[in-house]
């Protein structure tokens, strides 16, 4: 079975989104879009209750890693290549995490897709 590697993001503490293009981050300013460790411990703590592994975190993201078709589960995907253009973000994470990228490459989360929990869902 396929493992697949992905990071997710974390809303900052400051409410600044790193995405925002009109907020570039700087040396100066990084401090700003870190996350709390609050919100780092509850993105691991949702992500390793959905069956993924988490393999580190810091201020700005956690990364996780878990068996390809847990991703297409929770993320409602289908792992392809192309890759898809967005995931669907269960509600658990939505408070914490701002996106998810698969394999450190390329960002598939937008917030907009943003659905009901994935206990609601099963």
């Amino acid at each position: 079975m396929e493992t697949v590697q992905a990071y997710a993001a974390l809303r900052s503490a400051s409410g600044r989104s790193r995405f925002d293009p009109g907020a570039p981050v700087t040396t100066a300013n990084v401090r700003e879009f870190h996350a709390d460790p609050e919100t780092r411990a509850t993105a691991a703590r949702i992500l390793t209750a959905l069956g993924f592994t988490v393999t580190g975190s810091g201020p700005l993201g956690v990364s996780f890693s878990g068996p390809a078709d847990l991703v297409e589960r929770i993320f409602r995907v289908t792992l392809a290549c192309p890759p898809p253009a967005s995931l669907s973000i269960p509600d658990e994470l939505a408070p914490v995490v701002e996106r998810v990228s698969l394999s450190g490459e390329v960002t598939f989360w937008d917030p907009t897709t943003r659905r009901g929990s994935v206990a609601d869902k099963e």
